[in-house]
């Protein structure tokens, strides 16, 4: 019963760790490649992480809204760190439902993900050590991959499993994206994310257009798998809505 507790927990935590992930799904195509220069300001990387606070459509009905904490700028040991909460709205002008919170930080050598939490169900997360999610910069065609090890903690800090996180982050050709602020020709981001516990995986794929001012799209994916069996599959397009 204990190893079952343990795997039915983790397929709950699906629904709330960080979107970024590995090949199990792919999405569909954010739009069409692009023959013109993209937003060459700053590396795209350096908007992806940290965002902007931002709402976006989904296609699926409601919006998502990614928005940074209020202790940005916080130092530890040479890392720079900062909460991203992502809520979900039926409508706007609703309040929203919390439905992922997660620690990252940058260094020198480019962004980590220190941990994740699920707040409906208490549910955190911890990779050790930071998972780094991407360099600090990437040209077209370079990817990025990394390991790490994680552990599962409940509701009263007691570890419910260890565990493993790999990633892949991969700078694509520039392309033209269709957004309710018009079509923008946007940098490409995609990023892949596997958590492995015992019996259960989650596996994400996340495929963001970036511009000038961070995320314009999201089409993401994600697949939970427990027993050998996939328990959860879901995908959404979310495009950025023009700000306020």
């Amino acid at each position: 019963m204990r190893t079952k507790r343990i795997w039915i927990g983790w397929i709950v935590l699906a629904s709330g760790v960080l979107g970024a992930c590995s090949g199990i799904e792919s999405a569909a195509p954010l739009g069409e490649a692009s023959d013109r220069v993209a937003p060459a300001n700053a590396d795209p990387l350096q908007r992806l992480y940290p965002g902007t606070t931002r709402l976006f459509e989904r296609d699926d009905g409601g919006f998502l809204s990614r928005a940074i904490g209020p202790d940005v700028g916080a130092d530890r040991n040479g890392v720079t760190t900062w909460l991203e909460r992502t809520s979900r709205l039926e409508a706007l002008g609703d309040e929203g439902e919390l439905s992922r919170e997660a620690r990252l930080g940058r260094d020198a050598k480019g962004v980590l993900l220190l941990e994740s939490l699920n707040p409906a169900r208490g549910l955190r997360t911890v990779f050790e050590p930071p998972l780094r999610l991407a360099p600090s910069a990437l040209v077209v065609g370079e990817w990025h991959e990394a390991e790490t090890s994680l552990r599962l903690f409940d509701g009263d800090g007691r570890a419910r499993g260890d565990g493993a996180a790999r990633v892949r982050t991969e700078r694509l050709p520039a392309e033209r994206v269709v957004t309710p602020m018009g079509v923008i020709d946007a940098h490409r981001i995609d990023v892949s994310l596997e958590l492995q516990l015992g019996n259960s995986r989650v596996s994400r794929v996340a495929r963001y257009a970036v511009g000038d001012d961070g995320i314009v799209v999201i089409d993401a994916s994600q697949r939970v798998v427990a027993m050998g069996f996939t328990v959860r599959r879901e995908s959404f397009v979310a495009r950025a809505t023009p700000p306020e």
